[in-house]
């Protein structure tokens, strides 16, 4: 049955809502909490967004499940973000390349020990960004490399991380227990409909 209808923003197309199924939301809680993601009972995590895209269903719901408290912030800038992330000092944020490098620019955090699991999604992070970031929060203390991750709407917003124990930078790293990936060639619709014809 539907639980509940999240909203995507159209990256690969038109903005849309998905529906996602009770089954759905507990196969992605599942497959958080036993995919050696970093998602461990006792840490904590911040999250800025509000409840509508499937990414919530991860950064809340899924963390909660885990063990992991959540602070939830509902209004902030681009620019008190840092801010929040020196306040909260939260092991687990997951955010966009936009935020993490606000971070890095920002500079005000004196010691990133507190950082377990940063991870990037819903947009592309370059390379060199993604290195800088990892290097930033190197010289601030912390042994943690950005989590760089992948999926879709249907996926609750994860399909795929790229995990600490196994990084390499620019991956979007293993599916996540229960997903399975298929690479195909590309051939848009009217190649398609010519090769049928012979």
């Amino acid at each position: 049955d539907v639980t509940m209808i999240v909203y995507t923003g159209g990256t690969t197309g038109e903005p849309k809502g998905v529906e996602l199924t009770n089954e759905n939301i507990i196969a992605s809680t599942h497959a958080l909490k036993y995919s050696e993601v970093g998602f461990d009972e006792g840490k904590s995590s911040l999250n800025i967004l509000p409840p509508g895209p499937s990414y919530y269903i991860h950064a809340v719901y899924g963390l909660i499940c885990c063990g992991v408290s959540v602070n939830l912030i509902f209004n902030f800038t681009l620019d008190e973000y840092p801010d929040l992330i020196k306040k909260y000092k939260p092991n687990i944020f997951l955010s966009g390349p936009i935020l993490l490098k606000g971070i890095v620019d920002k500079d005000i955090l004196d010691d990133a020990s507190f950082v377990t699991g940063p991870m990037s999604g819903g947009d592309k992070l370059h390379l060199s960004e993604e290195e800088r970031i990892n290097n930033y929060l190197h010289s601030k203390n912390s042994d943690a490399v950005v989590m760089q991750g992948y999926g879709e709407s249907e996926s609750c917003g994860a399909a795929s991380v790229c995990k600490q124990n196994a990084y390499v930078i620019g991956s979007v790293g293993e599916p996540l227990i229960g997903i399975d990936v298929s690479v195909f060639d590309y051939v848009s619709y009217e190649e398609f409909l010519r090769s049928e014809e012979h």
